[in-house]
């Protein structure tokens, strides 16, 4: 049987949502609607990649690459919202910043993991 989690791609993303929830969960009463949708999206992240990983014993790759679209996206939404929240001075500028370099990183891998599925096809 297939395993997401042995992807080294669902790891990072795994160890980034936690990361973000650690860092979120003190701030929440404050200013809950920004790190409300940046838990929501850190915690959405690596589900979609095991949804994405549980496709790829499909006939077509395209269930397996729409997902990893929706994977980027929510990334891109946690990049967004860790900056926000870092100008806004919700954050700490230290953890915030390095958080948004390990969000950048997994968008980097999901483009990839994408480009890998079509280059197979």
């Amino acid at each position: 049987m297939y395993s997401y989690n042995a992807e080294p791609l669902w790891e990072k993303a795994n160890a980034v949502g936690k990361e973000i929830h650690e860092l979120t969960e003190g701030f929440m009463r404050k200013n809950n609607g920004i790190l409300f949708f940046l838990q929501k999206r850190a915690e959405e992240l690596p589900q979609t990649i095991a949804s994405a990983a549980g496709t790829t014993n499909a006939t077509t790759p395209t269930a397996h690459v729409d997902l990893l679209r929706i994977a980027y996206k929510q990334a891109h939404d946690a990049e967004f919202l860790l900056f926000l929240s870092l100008i806004l001075y919700y954050l700490p500028s230290v953890r915030a910043s390095a958080l948004i370099h390990k969000v950048h990183e997994v968008k980097r891998m999901v483009v990839a993991a994408i480009k890998n599925i079509r280059a197979e096809a």
